[in-house]
């Protein structure tokens, strides 16, 4: 997380009573928009991507704001987005290399590997219909 300081160009567009649930959402929008930049954003360049920020959130607000609004944090997503990359990278005998490099227990990768091999064949084969 940027300080205080490093925030100073999308505080300054925000009103004293901005709501605080859309500064933080404006905050966290800014922080990853000033974290993709290549190179240290000079101060014109912050100015523009706190009011792309801003921008954003404004636009949420008006999209998602008033609802009963749940933001996951994608936990099932990303899961699968790494058993994939896994499942790619396998080669048959290296459960142990994938289990130290994902964080994983070797038992564990073999259960998504299996998972993934049944889903693969599954797609490829299609449903058989016996009648």
């Amino acid at each position: 997380m940027l300080d205080a300081a490093q925030l100073a160009p999308l505080h300054q567009q925000l009103d004293a009573g901005y709501p605080e649930n859309l500064r933080t959402v404006a905050e966290w929008l800014f922080v990853q928009l000033v974290e993709d930049e290549e190179v240290a954003p000079t101060p014109e360049r912050q100015h523009k991507l706190a009011t792309l920020a801003l921008r954003q959130t404004e636009r949420l607000s008006a999209e998602e704001g008033g609802r009963n609004f749940y933001l996951g944090k994608g936990l099932r997503y990303r899961a699968s987005l790494r058993d994939r990359e896994m499942y790619e990278r396998f080669n048959g005998r290296n459960y142990n290399e994938l289990a130290r490099e994902y964080h994983l227990t070797p038992t564990r990768v073999r259960q998504i590997m299996d998972a993934m091999h049944q889903d693969d064949i599954s797609r490829r084969q299609g449903r058989l219909i016996l009648e």
